[in-house]
């Protein structure tokens, strides 16, 4: 927990801020995109000297024949949610950490990101056979709780695990329109994960962070490799043919991801076992 509290002092350190509209994260070729608060139209007055000439709201100065300016009101604060897939894949890792332990410290890492900037900040987890959720609220204490959750969550390692299908219908029983859902995952359960968005209303906005490890990435040098998981797999990589069908197969799966959530009105972005603070570039 102490590693993910003293991610808000980076934050805060680094000026890690969120601008008034628009603030996209980027590494390499891939970005994750968040909505920034904004202004919306609340009436109109007339212009008075100081006031910004881009304001002016040109319709009603027509109509009057007398200068107006717009009056702009704050909107209301982002709701951020987080799900993180705890599938057995992700305890894996041959590169300084698990893609699980990424998967938190990436989820905390925006969740102080937002907080700090004023929005609410909500989460879902697995327990047992059923996802539970934290509602979303623009509090430190509420943040923690969150993590405390996927800590547990993770440390529980649990055999039985829902399919990312399942945990996206039953999200969507419980999550508002105009909430940004921002899923972690490996997303080795593909060929659901579209059907699966199509659950979620129209409204909310869908961030995958994808998580992965290098060696799932690109296989190593030439020779035979052991890999430990729940079982022991062995992966010749002077075969030519496999090296490529492997290289193309996460190639092809970026692609598909890509598609899937541009069609919820998000992003997709990537992370690597490798990856440390602050995960996205500026």
């Amino acid at each position: 927990m102490s590693d993910l509290i003293a991610l808000r002092a980076f934050v805060v350190k680094k000026g890690l801020y969120l601008p008034p509209k628009t603030q996209i994260y980027s590494q390499g070729n891939s970005s994750i995109k968040f909505r920034g608060r904004g202004m919306e139209f609340d009436e109109s007055r007339h212009y008075l000297p100081g006031d910004e000439i881009r304001h002016l709201d040109w319709r009603v100065t027509a109509r009057t024949g007398k200068p107006h300016t717009k009056i702009f009101r704050q909107e209301r604060e982002r709701i951020i949610y987080f799900y993180i897939d705890f599938n057995p894949s992700l305890y894996f890792g041959t590169k300084v950490t698990f893609k699980s332990v990424i998967a938190i410290q990436a989820a905390a890492f925006l969740g102080w990101l937002h907080f700090l900037n004023g929005d609410s900040i909500g989460g879902f987890w697995q327990d047992s056979l059923s996802v539970r959720n934290l509602p979303a609220k623009p509090s430190q204490n509420h943040l923690l709780v969150l993590f405390n959750h996927w800590i547990k969550t993770q440390n529980q390692r649990k055999t039985y695990h829902l399919t990312l299908e399942k945990s996206i219908e039953k999200i969507a029983r419980n999550i508002k329109p105009g909430s940004v859902l921002n899923i972690l995952s490996d997303f080795y359960q593909l060929a659901e994960l579209e059907k699966a968005l199509n659950y979620l209303n129209a409204k909310v906005s869908v961030n995958l962070i994808h998580i992965y490890d290098p060696i799932e990435k690109d296989l190593p040098q030439n020779g035979k490799y052991k890999i430990f998981q729940e079982k022991t797999l062995t992966i010749d990589t002077s075969n030519v043919s496999l090296v490529q069908k492997y290289a193309k197969f996460f190639s092809s799966k970026q692609t598909l991801l890509k598609s899937f959530v541009s069609k919820k009105g998000g992003q997709y972005f990537t992370l690597s076992t490798e990856s440390s603070p602050p995960f996205f570039n500026y």
